[in-house]
């Protein structure tokens, strides 16, 4: 808070001086270090004075931001720091031998030794609930008994409420947040806006489902052919773990199934273009994204959401170099289905 009142209240306009007159710097090393603003978003007026620089600065400036406007972020260079992938997150419990064996089986499509294979799946269970959020993680390789692994995650969904509405400038950003998760918890693909009211449109909640998807809060996996026809999922499987099981009385199987699908479309969404696939008829496949070698649809076998029917459907009538099933089955190729354990999904590309 002192940091935000100096710079808000400042009359001076460089902000290399502003800089260097708050942090006192030397006259012999002024602009030899880094200077790091944690939530930078709290002093909007500095933002604004970064951004208002048409010429690159001598100080090297790092920012962090839980929330921010897009507004301010020109003048950086942007790089998103996502929840822990389950490689990272094995190595943050310390089963680093367990991530290393993970990534060099998906390199080479090979079967993973069964106990192995077996031990990996149940961590991956273990990583779903739990979530990549390195404050709930941290909690979590803590091994203490007294830590309440649910309290630690409903923690972390009120901060992401807490940022929306300390930073958030958007109109409805709290109606699509509690949309998305009511959205969530019935198993739709397709958004619908009758969930916060009736007669709710896109256009009344464009800017705040656009401020949300920039923040990286949720992400839009949109309909193969027609884009505005979109679902909306949460960044982080323990976000939607908290919500399914916190707020909803859900089967558990089902609770599985869209905590998986969120990992994926997290991890899948940070880097491609993410689908769902509907007919108007019978054939719904949940999941597709574009990669290398075009649309690759997704199978999740073993959550009972297996597809494969839609899936060939969908292969007949469009191009598509492979599909990808994943489930509990070890690493297997039959005719043109790639079969790779659920716990290497957030390595396909």
């Amino acid at each position: 808070s002192f940091a935000r009142n100096y710079f808000d209240k400042a009359s001076e306009t460089d902000p290399e001086s502003l800089i260097l007159a708050f942090f006192q710097a030397p006259e012999n090393n002024r602009f030899d270090n880094i200077v790091i603003f944690d939530e930078i978003q709290a002093s909007a007026s500095f933002c604004r004075l970064i951004n208002a620089v048409n010429t690159p600065l001598k100080i090297k400036i790092i920012g962090i931001s839980s929330y921010i406007q897009k507004s301010f972020t020109e003048a950086f260079k942007c790089i998103y720091m996502a929840p822990l992938r389950f490689d990272e997150y094995l190595s943050a419990i310390g089963r680093e031998w367990y991530s290393e064996i993970v990534l060099g089986h998906f390199e080479k499509k090979r079967p993973v030794p069964q106990l192995v294979h077996n031990e990996i799946l149940a961590l991956f269970s273990d990583y779903l609930h739990i979530g990549g959020m390195p404050a709930v993680v941290n909690e979590f390789a803590s091994d203490d008994e007294s830590v309440c692994i649910p309290g630690k995650r409903r923690e972390q969904y009120n901060n992401i409420l807490s940022d929306i509405s300390l930073y958030g400038k958007a109109k409805g950003l709290r109606d699509i947040i509690d949309a998305a998760a009511l959205h969530t918890s019935l198993g739709r693909r397709r958004f619908t806006f009758n969930l916060i009211r009736r007669g709710a449109t896109y256009n009344m909640y464009r800017d705040a489902i656009e401020e949300l998807l920039f923040n990286r809060v949720l992400f839009k996996s949109e309909k193969t052919d027609d884009p505005d026809s979109f679902r909306l999922t949460f960044f982080d499987t323990g976000i939607t773990c908290y919500l399914l099981t916190g707020l909803y009385l859900l089967d558990d199987t089902f609770v599985e199934r869209q905590i998986v699908l969120t990992g994926l479309i997290a991890s899948l969404g940070a880097e491609h273009d993410i689908f769902y696939y509907e007919d108007g008829q019978t054939s719904k496949v949940d999941l597709l994204y574009s990669g290398a070698d075009g649309i690759i649809p997704v199978d999740l076998a073993d959550f009972k959401g297996r597809q494969i029917k839609s899936i060939n459907k969908y292969v007949r009538e469009h191009k598509t170099a492979y599909i990808v099933s994943l489930g509990d089955e070890n690493y297997k190729l039959e005719n043109s289905i790639l079969k790779i354990p659920v716990y290497s999904g957030f390595l396909l590309q």
